[in-house]
C-alpha cells in the first residue's frame, strides 16, 4: 500500500493570495484525492494613493475523487468540485466551456470518466 501525501502551497498575485492543500492516498485498487483550496482578499495600491479595495474577492474551492485502476494505462474516475464566491468574486471551474459565475454564488460540478494512457 502506498502512503498518503499532503500537499500545502500558496500562490501570491497582485491583489490576492490562493492557499491550497491537496490529499492523495490509495483505497482498494485506486486513488481517493482532496483539494482545498483558499483565495483571499489581499490588498492593493494604487498609483497616487488613491483608494483600492479588496474586500469580498475571496472564494472557497473544494475537491473530492476517486480513480479506480482497471489496468497498468486505464482508470475511471469520478470527482466533484464546489466552487463558493464572496461577494464580489466570480470564480467558476468551467470557463473554457463559456458558463458564467454570478459574484456570490455557489457553483458545484461533477466529472465522471475513463482515462486510457498510450
Amino acid at each position: 500500500m502506498r502512503q498518503a501525501r499532503i500537499l500545502t502551497f500558496q500562490l501570491a498575485g497582485d491583489a490576492h493570495e490562493q492557499k491550497n492543500t491537496c490529499f492523495s492516498g490509495s483505497l482498494c485498487a485506486g486513488t481517493i484525492r482532496a483539494l482545498y483550496g483558499r483565495a483571499q482578499s489581499g490588498s492593493c495600491s494604487l498609483v497616487g494613493c488613491a483608494a483600492c479595495i479588496t474586500n469580498g474577492l475571496g472564494a472557497q474551492q473544494s475537491s473530492l475523487g476517486y480513480s479506480y485502476t482497471l489496468s497498468k494505462r486505464t482508470d475511471l474516475y469520478g470527482f466533484y468540485t464546489r466552487v463558493a464566491n464572496d461577494s464580489g468574486t466570480t470564480y467558476q471551474f468551467a470557463n473554457a466551456a463559456g458558463i458564467g459565475a454570478a459574484a456570490s454564488t455557489t457553483n458545484t460540478g461533477y466529472a465522471l470518466g475513463m482515462r486510457h494512457t498510450f
